[in-house]
């Protein structure tokens, strides 16, 4: 049947593509051909990967090339800065329409080589979730395994809602809405495959977070359903000084916005408006705890310099809570935050 009259694609191009891989990648140089040789080594072979270059400054749109030349399943797409939601976004418009399940890896991280195909594995066999996640381990800057068992460890330390309590949550629940306002266990993003018809319902990345716009899209897609555990490692998660989330200003900050965000939704239902206020009561009060335990260790220490700044962040937190909803972030919350974090 000649082009144009309906006929299928070419299987001599490869076949369709069934999982999209979407690369987010600034200034790492140093850290990206590893990561992509990481995703031609998966074991299931019906991928794509796009490599989105967000303005670096450095090689690394060479190193990525480099690697991308002798792969016809990846391509290189390249913009300016944007950060890292806007380099996700860009990634997510160029998906092929044969894609079904989207994985978002991080350029300084990799994938174990039988990552894809347990993920795949663990969303097949529950067709409702919305996606699936594992475990990652931590490496240094070169690559060589970092406190064995440590990041895991924290990934099933899972803590969800029961009424105004926080209950324990066991390593092989599924993944719900009630438990990612209070804090979810998919981090970093390479642990985590997402169905491609939730991601639509959802939309794009928040580009106006600089951070924790990962924890934001998760709890977008836990409000559509929930996400099944794989029980065991599918990534290795990089530890080196560039990581942004390293900033711990902006990090408390982005926290604040986003537990706003999420309790101001309109696509909320009753009940999941009631979760994410129950949820930030719960962790409010525990943070206006720890501050008011700094102020009392600083005068009683006599470190008078310390004290008027946690005695404002202790009675900021306080009047928040008395309040009894999540605040918005304005320049004053982030001047005090600044002082006291």
């Amino acid at each position: 049947m000649p082009p144009g009259d309906g006929a299928e694609p070419s299987d001599a191009a490869g076949p369709r593509p069934r999982i999209a891989v979407v690369v987010p990648a600034y200034n790492v140089e140093r850290f990206v051909a590893a990561t992509l040789h990481s995703v031609i080594d998966q074991t299931v072979t019906d991928w794509e990967c796009i490599v989105v270059d967000d303005g670096s400054t450095d090689g690394t749109a060479a190193a990525a090339a480099e690697v991308i030349r002798q792969e016809p399943r990846m391509r290189l797409v390249r913009q300016p800065n944007r950060g890292l939601s806007g380099a996700r976004n860009a990634g997510l418009r160029e998906l092929s329409p044969s894609v079904e399940y989207v994985a978002f890896l991080d350029s300084d991280d990799t994938w174990c080589p039988t990552a894809l195909a347990d993920l795949v594995g663990a969303l097949q066999c529950c067709p409702e979730a919305v996606g699936a996640w594992g475990w990652a381990e931590l490496m240094d800057e070169r690559g060589e395994p970092l406190l064995p068992g440590f990041h895991p460890e924290r990934q099933r330390d899972r803590r969800g809602l029961s009424g105004w309590r926080l209950r324990t949550v066991a390593p092989d629940e599924p993944l719900s809405f009630g438990e990612v306002v209070v804090a979810g266990p998919i981090w970093p993003p390479a642990v985590g495959l997402h169905r491609r018809s939730a991601v639509a319902a959802v939309g794009s990345f928040d580009e106006s977070l600089q951070q924790l716009e990962d924890w934001d899209f998760y709890t977008r897609m836990t409000r559509h359903g929930r996400y099944v555990p794989v029980l065991g490692q599918v990534a290795w998660y990089r530890q080196h000084p560039g990581q942004m989330t390293r900033r711990t200003v902006e990090f408390v900050c982005n926290l604040d916005r986003v537990r706003r965000k999420t309790w101001a939704s309109p696509d909320n239902s009753p009940s999941q408006r009631t979760a994410s206020l129950r949820a930030w009561r719960q962790l409010q009060f525990r943070r206006s705890l720890r501050t008011g335990e700094r102020l009392a260790r600083a005068v009683a220490g006599r470190r008078w310099a310390e004290v008027t700044p946690l005695a404002l962040g202790t009675a900021v937190l306080a009047g928040q809570l008395v309040a009894g909803r999540p605040p918005r972030t304005t320049p004053r919350q982030v001047r005090w935050t600044q002082r006291t974090v």
